[in-house]
């Protein structure tokens, strides 16, 4: 087996998001058209603007947080996951040691909000836990590696 290894699991954005993605910039243009009422019959018309700019950019803010891809990177003291939203930024969810490794399995039970979810919302077959003490609270990890990961950390942590 490698030592080091990485994999990419790539999302769909979903039909809701992306309607707050059409949302925002439906609203940022309707703004615009508040101006040109705004020089030609008021200037009351300026609040409407700013409320269209305001909400349209909020919606495409929360827009470009949504998740498009996870990379599980995996190395023989740790696993790094590292999240890519739609505008490219990445951001690191999560550095865990192998060592901090309590459990490791399929998904048992429901989501609640202490969960750190590194893969698609909806639960799979292919969804699997890693339970884990950070700061003396335990946390959960649910995430989708691939058979090589699956293998690489069934090989680590088992034996």
């Amino acid at each position: 087996m490698t030592s080091q290894y990485s994999q990419t699991k790539e999302l769909t954005v979903s039909a809701s998001d992306k309607k707050m993605q059409y949302i925002g910039i439906a609203s940022c243009l309707l703004s615009l058209g508040f101006i040109i009422l705004s020089v030609f019959v008021s200037y009351f018309f300026m609040f409407g603007f700013a409320a269209f700019l305001i909400i349209g950019l909020i919606f495409i803010h929360f827009y470009n947080k949504v998740p498009r891809e996870f990379t599980y990177d995996y190395n023989e003291q740790r696993l790094v996951i590292v999240k890519k939203d739609v505008v490219n930024k990445r951001s690191r969810i999560l550095c865990l040691l192998l060592s901090d490794i309590e459990s490791f399995g399929p998904v048992e039970g429901l989501t609640d909000e202490n969960d750190i979810i590194a893969g698609s919302r909806e639960l799979s077959a292919d969804s699997y836990q890693i339970v884990f003490r950070e700061n003396g609270a335990v946390k959960r990890l649910i995430f989708e590696p691939d058979d090589y990961l699956l293998s690489l950390l069934g090989e680590k942590l088992n034996g």
